[in-house]
């Protein structure tokens, strides 16, 4: 029979294994803060739900593969998830930089970034939303902590990245970045474009013009982050990817496209639902 016994909170841990495409892996460990003192097998199931949505955060961050969760309760795994569908970018060769993540002087650690994520240091925002969701899990009322014990961050203390302190106003994704992702669909055909844009319908009359086939702009959503949201549709989609933003689609996922109503903090906004984009075709 399982045990029934209250656990310390202080007790469980998350530790996620992070691969590149040739398969270079490192490990994460976050410790657990803030869960309800109930018997150890509710605690899992909590420490569980938060173990996948830390799993997909980091997906959406790094552009690595997620291949595996470990749910510890002290030094015994507990729970053990394989995310197959987190899987890195398949154009990803390699791991190229890193963001040295610091809370304080003593505290902090490194978050490894594909190469095709953001191509260079350069692109990376220090005001990404899906970077600050994150980030509020190490905050006083959030549920992560760097080791066993540890508290939180002090919100007066910022968060420095690289040397920078995070949402620091000199970002270098200008004002003037995409905010639409569309759909734009080639004649009667299954075969569509997923891109981002300023102008969706500017984009429509561009390349009509030297196409073949006339084509229709089949819908366009709003996104605070249309860069990332744009990068996370064509991951999900690189089994249907024919070349540059066009990939050919079943019924299924063309129609779970025209769902989407927004993309926020991370996350597509589906029937007022938000959502990991790994869930998206499997809606009801």
């Amino acid at each position: 029979m399982e045990s029934t016994a209250n656990v310390s909170e202080h007790s469980f841990s998350l530790e996620f294994t992070l691969c590149s495409r040739l398969a270079h892996c490192t490990q994460l460990t976050f410790y657990l803060r803030h869960l309800e003192q109930h018997p150890q097998e509710v605690c899992i199931e909590q420490a569980k739900s938060i173990m996948d949505e830390v799993a997909n955060e980091l997906y959406t961050l790094t552009g690595l593969n997620i291949s595996k969760g470990n749910l510890k309760v002290g030094d015994t795994v507990v729970q053990e998830v394989v995310y197959e569908d987190l899987e890195p970018v398949h154009y990803d060769t390699r791991i190229t930089w890193a963001l040295n993540i610091q809370f304080t002087q003593d505290q902090g650690f490194v978050l490894p970034v594909s190469a095709a994520m953001y191509g260079c240091l350069a692109n990376y925002n220090p005001k990404s939303p899906e970077m600050g969701n994150f980030l509020s899990r190490f905050q006083e009322d959030g549920q992560l902590s760097l080791a066993a014990g540890l508290a939180f961050y002090p919100e007066d203390t910022p968060v420095v990245i690289n040397g920078r302190p995070w949402g620091d106003s000199e970002s270098n994704i200008p004002e003037e970045a995409p905010k639409y992702v569309y759909v734009i669909r080639m004649g009667d055909t299954n075969i569509y474009r997923i891109a981002k844009s300023w102008n969706p319908q500017g984009v429509l009359v561009e390349i009509q013009e030297g196409s073949p086939y006339p084509l229709e702009l089949l819908y366009t959503f709003v996104a605070d982050n249309a860069i990332a949201a744009e990068r996370m549709l064509q991951r999900l989609l690189r089994e249907q990817h024919i070349w540059g933003a066009w990939f050919e689609l079943t019924p299924a996922q063309s129609e779970a496209l025209l769902t989407i109503d927004a993309f926020a903090r991370g996350k597509f906004v589906v029937a007022g639902r938000s959502v990991y984009v790994n869930e998206l075709f499997k809606l009801k």
